[in-house]
């Protein structure tokens, strides 16, 4: 048996970004995405996303790979 690369099945080039940007995402539970994100991000991209309402724990691990490609 041989493992799969979940990280190239998401589209994921950068895992350790993702996995900081994931730890962002979940850093405080009861807020958006879009405070969570305030530093991870450069801009207020995270706030023009349709996701930025929404908490981290509502996205599964396929979103926020998308999301996190779309706010490098």
């Amino acid at each position: 048996m041989t493992p799969r690369d979940a990280a190239a099945e998401l589209g994921i080039a950068d895992l350790a970004g993702f996995l900081r940007f994931a730890q962002s995402c979940f850093r405080q539970k009861r807020k958006t995405l879009r405070n969570n994100l305030g530093p991870f991000t450069d801009s207020n991209a995270s706030g023009d996303c349709p996701e930025a309402k929404l908490r981290a724990e509502q996205l599964s691990v396929a979103d926020l790979a998308a999301l996190y490609e779309r706010l490098r």
